[in-house]
């Protein structure tokens, strides 16, 4: 991690610009000194590279006042802080051993000895033979990797050579190279010795190799060094193959790799001679080898009593791919046995703890606060509440942290590596609470040899603290498993919890991208205390009135009915303009549900749908219905919704087809306390938008053959974010009517008939959603007709491609359905329902919430235990079979102590913090109060909420 952009520059903002304003001067006039240089030896060279527009790789200056390159897409350099020190050693190793090719003969492959713990020569004999010292033997030279070309002109002068190939497969990093290198004096060199320079600029992977192959064929050279600058997948798999006679041009062609294995790639490295020249005598190598191998037993019996799962796994394991490798200095590094390289350049410990110290100076802390512009406003206590500590939280003054704090309640770590990081953090930190990710499991098991595991677990479980390993998990299970242990110890932890990551790993970079932005969206969509008070009064309702409630049991014949009959599922994405003549050519043939506001589009356009979808609850949605000024038409149409939907919405339609949705407040209460209601099927997937309810209920229907049209997702153009027939522009004019692009729409995703289109994190959660959701159902064919984000699991089909022709009888169908599928007979769970929960049980664990609040906390650790308090009351909470506090503020707690807990961990200043705290904890305790007294005389009511104030539900519709 020493090649992070972070590592690199000045934390100085001040103090790096005027190292900036010092070099960059310089780097210019070399610049184009060197552009005149190439000029002479290639014009069209040096205006292409003087046209070039960089698209990866930049140029910046490192605090150390060197140039350096980083890929701006992960934030890596390609060199370390001071590049001039790494290359001149990676000059030194060449001129002592440089690899000689032999391109004509080639002998048997080398070999690897099996054994735990050696040196290279060991571990490889013959492979030392393949080194050489350059003064002889051959006057061609191939150099893999140009980047700031510092090392070219010392290559160049080290002897007389005749062929020289130069290979840089990234434009990018070759016009970097004119503010660095010494071209003049390369141009001049090549003029004066008569050396024949052969550049492969640009070109990548089997294209590159077969170049490779083309120079060695006119150049008719038997032999030529080879000599690496970085990482690069093909450059490892050249110099690896040909070190270890595993490759000769006759099979150059066929050299494969894993496209996993390029999270280094475009990093500086020493090849295998900077690790040759070890002295150690046998006795030496047999002590260093016990000590390891002690080290790992005593680790394996600490595992044994405390994580037996990790002891089982490590027992027999034998290391992979990446090979404990001992290096001249005596420490062990990690060589990766496919490709030649190791994971660290000098000294393992020392790296990492470099990394860790500079980290340390200026922790990650993870600000789990929630995105304004996803506020709805409402006339909830909830947002009144939220609002208040939002604003708090936003006062706050920016402070950097100086250092690591010794108390940290959560520490989550992205990678292992050797491990050195995680045995200093644990031994000298107190930590409540440790998650390691570790995706390859080489480096875990390797990490036994090579740190104290025996001490980290021992004082873990003597200061009463949690650990927890994820071992071989890349992270695309990161957000669900977090999900699960932070509602353990409380997700307000997050507000607090520090992150660092120990390398570079591209799949699991994008998991935690990923599960930053599920949490945020997830503290935006839960359940607090107004939506789960409504959502049990509207349950309450449905079942009073007698709806129609989906059943887990449904007939044999409904099933297989619904099994051959095509669904089409209407959303108001953009594409649907487009798609329109395609579902009337079709409606005859399909049953269509309509989602959300698409339903004026399609009464505007005569087109009606048999289903409607809804899944909110506040009664802004009568008035979005009610747009489309034809209760009679509306009135034909069923509603298809989940429980808690609001009772005015349902009385607009037919019939009301409900299903539970899982986890909401009502759904938990009625399952816990009215047994009946466990025959009653639910659905998990039916959010953040409209569209995933309605994909969700139909699959659990049913239905087989599923066809989405408009469900975007995404947009080509933003200001085109819904049918232009909606009520989201003007009816004459087309204007939009609303800034959608308020709510950001930058994101990029794959597109589903283009390479992307631009969407936001909320749509792009609901796709993420609504592929679990189709994961679970393998024997449903699902076709997505929309032009907009493409949907894992769905196949791409145009509406000309839709193939359906026989008419359903949808009255057949419908009736069948619901006699079948559905019951009406709920109005006596109502009544066993509103007699187990009384609204003084409630009212009394508020009561007991708030006296906790009632004493004055003084240090942060009072803080974390008032924190924890509260948290651990809440859970316990659901035991009294008789209150609804769990159901009703569980959110509400989570969502609150989030902030309780980002306020009193501000700053440095343990006294400012407590203040904050207070002035936050007063907020809370009204919360609380307030929900009491609503609960105590209003519980019964409905949500009120109206459209003028709740704009925001085009967030939730597609």
């Amino acid at each position: 991690m020493l090649r992070n952009i972070d590592f690199q520059i000045s934390s100085d903002t001040n103090e790096q610009q005027t190292i900036e304003a010092t070099v960059t001067p310089i780097i210019k006039r070399k610049f184009q000194i060197n552009l005149n240089a190439i000029s002479v030896y290639s014009q069209e060279l040096a205006e292409k590279l003087h046209r070039h527009p960089p698209a990866h790789y930049s140029p910046f200056i490192t605090r150390k006042k060197h140039l350096n390159i980083v890929n701006v897409h992960k934030g890596r350099a390609l060199y370390d802080v001071v590049p001039n020190v790494q290359v001149n050693q990676q000059l030194s190793d060449f001129q002592q051993r440089g690899l000689l090719v032999n391109s004509e003969t080639m002998n048997s492959c080398i070999e690897p000895n099996e054994h735990s713990l050696m040196t290279i020569e060991q571990r490889y004999p013959g492979l030392e033979e393949q080194y050489t010292g350059i003064s002889s033997e051959s006057d061609s030279l191939m150099i893999l990797g140009c980047g700031l070309g510092l090392h070219i002109e010392q290559l160049l002068q080290m002897k007389v050579w005749k062929h020289v190939l130069l290979i840089e497969p990234e434009w990018d990093l070759l016009a970097v190279s004119l503010y660095s290198a010494q071209w003049l004096n390369i141009v001049n060199y090549l003029q004066n010795q008569d050396c024949k320079l052969t550049f492969i600029i640009g070109e990548t992977g089997q294209q590159m190799l077969h170049s490779v192959k083309e120079w060695q064929q006119q150049t008719a050279e038997s032999h030529f060094f080879l000599f690496k600058h970085y990482n690069y997948i093909p450059f490892n798999a050249l110099e690896w193959g040909f070190a270890t006679r595993s490759l000769s041009f006759e099979n150059i062609d066929k050299i494969q790799w894993r496209s996993e294995d390029e999270d280094r790639d475009y990093e500086c490295c020493y090849s295998m001679n900077h690790f040759m020249g070890s002295s150690f005598s046998s006795q030496q190598l047999a002590a260093i080898h016990d000590t390891l191998l002690q080290r790992q037993q005593n680790n394996l019996l600490a595992f044994a009593e405390h994580m037996p799962d990790i002891y089982a796994q490590s027992l027999s394991y034998q290391q992979q791919r990446w090979q404990l490798l001992l290096m001249p200095n005596g420490e062990v590094n990690l060589f990766d046995s496919d490709y030649g390289v190791c994971l660290f350049s000098k000294s393992p410990k020392q790296e990492s703890q470099n990394y860790f110290e500079h980290y340390s100076s200026n922790p990650k802390l993870e600000a789990l606060d929630a995105r304004k512009g996803l506020r709805k406003p409402s006339p909830y206590i909830h947002y009144k509440r939220s609002d208040e500590l939002k604003e708090l939280v936003s006062s706050l003054p920016t402070e950097s942290r100086t250092k690591l704090p010794q108390r940290l309640p959560s520490f989550i770590m992205y990678g292992c590596g050797a491990g050195y990081q995680i045995e200093h953090l644990l031994l000298s930190h107190d930590i409540d609470y440790f998650i390691l990710y570790e995706p390859n499991i080489d480096y875990f098991m390797a990490s036994m040899y090579l740190i104290d595991w025996q001490a980290v677990l021992h004082r873990v479980e003597e200061n009463e603290q949690h650990i927890y390993l994820n071992i071989g998990d890349d992270g695309s299970n990161m957000f669900s498993d977090l999900h699960t242990k932070l509602q353990q110890q409380g997700i307000n932890i997050l507000s607090y919890t520090f992150f660092y990551v120990s390398y570079f790993h591209k799949v699991m970079d994008t998991a935690i991208r990923s599960t930053r932005e599920q949490f945020r969206v997830l503290m935006n969509i839960g359940e607090y205390f107004d939506h789960a008070m409504f959502n049990i009064s509207h349950t309450n309702e449905a079942f009073r009135r007698g709806h129609h409630h989906l059943l887990k049991r449904k007939t044999p014949e409904i099933t297989k009915l619904l099994a051959d009959t095509p669904l089409f599922i209407v959303g108001n994405g953009p594409s649907l303009d487009a798609s329109i003549e395609h579902i009337r050519r079709h409606q005859g043939h399909a049953i269509i549900i309509s989602c959300g506001t698409c339903l004026k589009t399609l009464h505007k356009l005569g087109i009606k749908p048999d289903f409607h979808a809804e899944v909110e609850q506040t009664r802004a949605t009568v008035e979005w219905i009610e747009q489309v000024n034809d209760p009679e038409w509306v009135k034909s149409i069923d509603l298809m919704s989940v429980n808690g939907v609001h009772p005015d919405v349902t009385a607009l339609f037919n019939d009301a087809l409900i299903c539970f949705k899982r986890g909401e407040a009502a759904t938990l209460m009625y399952q816990d306390s009215v047994p009946e209601t466990n025959l009653f099927e639910d659905i998990l997937y039916s959010y953040p938008t409209v569209s995933n309810s309605a994909l969700a209920y139909a699959l659990k229907l049913g239905f087989k053959q599923i066809y989405l049209f408009g469900i975007d997702l995404g947009f080509k153009d933003p200001t085109q974010h819904h049918s232009k027939h909606s009520a989201y522009f003007h009816e004459k004019t087309g204007k939009e009517l609303y800034n959608y692009a308020k709510h950001g729409t930058g994101l990029r995703v794959q597109g589903n008939f283009q390479e992307w289109v631009n969407t936001k994190f909320e749509f792009r959660f609901a796709r993420e959603v609504m592929e679990e959701t189709i994961a679970e159902y393998p024997d449903a064919d699902v076709f997505n007709c929309s032009d907009g984000a493409y949907i894992g699991g769905t196949q791409p089909l145009n509406g000309d491609d839709v193939i359906a022709n026989k008419v359903v009888d949808k009255s057949e169908l419908k009736t069948k359905l619901k006699s079948d599928a559905y019951t009406i007979d709920t109005s006596k769970l109502y009544s066993a329902f509103k007699q187990q929960y009384q609204p003084q049980a409630f009212a009394d664990d508020c009561q007991a919430l708030l006296k906790q609040l009632d004493e004055k906390q003084h240090n942060w650790q009072e803080v974390l235990a008032l924190l924890n308090n509260q948290l651990l009351f809440v859970q316990r909470s659901s035991a009294n079979k008789h209150s609804l506090f769990f159901a009703l503020l569980r959110g509400s707690a989570s969502f609150s102590l989030t902030y309780l807990t980002r306020l009193a961990f501000s700053s440095e200043d343990e006294d400012i913090c407590i203040e904050r705290f207070e002035q936050g904890k007063q907020i809370w305790r009204e919360y609380v109060e307030e929900a009491k007294e609503y609960t105590l005389n209003r519980a019964d009511e409905w949500d009120v909420t109206s459209q003028k104030a709740s704009w925001d539900r085009q967030a939730k519709t597609s």
